[in-house]
């Protein structure tokens, strides 16, 4: 399994409406401050094979092409993450990546075939 450390470049807001993603079990339901929502922070993942499985934190979520910004984006809480991405026949990759409020977070990597 490769590990990854990546600082990804921020963009703007995702272009798929907020409240389509996010997914639950990864938000925890975004905890409320005194009736406001903690920040949260999108990914947007460019992954090839594009039907490769995402978990973030122990969580599968779905397919890479789900947060690819024009379907959607992964909406996660502020923060550190646990992302895996894995397909069979390839190497999987194991990676952190920082969720912030300021924008949106662009993943891209390509798995390598496996030997």
């Amino acid at each position: 399994m490769r590990r990854w450390a990546l600082g990804a470049l921020a963009l703007a807001g995702c272009s798929h409406p907020a409240d389509s993603f996010p997914h639950p079990a990864v938000l925890d339901a975004l905890q409320s401050v005194e009736g406001r929502k903690a920040a949260a922070g999108n990914v947007e993942l460019h992954v090839e094979p594009a039907d490769a499985q995402v978990q973030v934190d122990g969580v599968e979520v779905g397919q890479a092409r789900d947060f690819d910004g024009a379907q959607g984006c992964l909406q996660l809480a502020s923060g550190s993450h646990h992302l895996v991405v894995s397909r069979a026949g390839f190497q999987s990759a194991d990676m952190t990546v920082f969720a912030d409020d300021d924008g949106r977070q662009r993943v891209n990597l390509e798995l390598t075939r496996s030997p």
